[in-house]
C-alpha cells in the first residue's frame, strides 16, 4: 500500500525538507473520489497526526473541500493535491 505524506509547510524546502517529519500519512486506498468531486472513506480509517493524536474517519463518511479539517489541514485538498484526477 502506497502512503502519501503531508509535510509541515513551515519549514523551507531543500536539505531540511528531507529531515522533516510527516504530519499525517494517508493512503489513497482508503478513499474514493465521487463524480461530483467529493470524497468518501471506503473503510474505517485511523489517521495519526502530530504528537501521536489520532482521528477516526468512519466508513462511508463523505466530504468535500473545506468540510473536514484534519490537524488544521483540509483533508479533501490534501487528497486532491496528491491524487489529482
Amino acid at each position: 500500500m502506497v502512503k502519501q505524506m503531508e509535510k509541515d509547510p513551515a519549514h523551507p524546502s531543500g536539505a531540511e525538507a528531507d529531515e522533516r517529519r510527516p504530519l499525517v500519512q494517508l493512503s489513497i486506498d482508503d478513499f474514493l473520489r465521487n463524480d461530483d468531486g467529493t470524497w468518501v472513506s471506503v473503510r474505517e480509517v485511523v489517521i495519526t497526526g502530530p504528537a501521536e493524536t489520532q482521528t477516526l474517519i468512519k466508513e462511508g463518511r463523505q466530504f468535500g473541500k473545506g468540510e473536514m479539517m484534519l490537524f488544521g489541514m483540509d483533508l479533501a485538498a490534501i487528497l486532491e493535491r496528491h491524487y489529482p484526477g
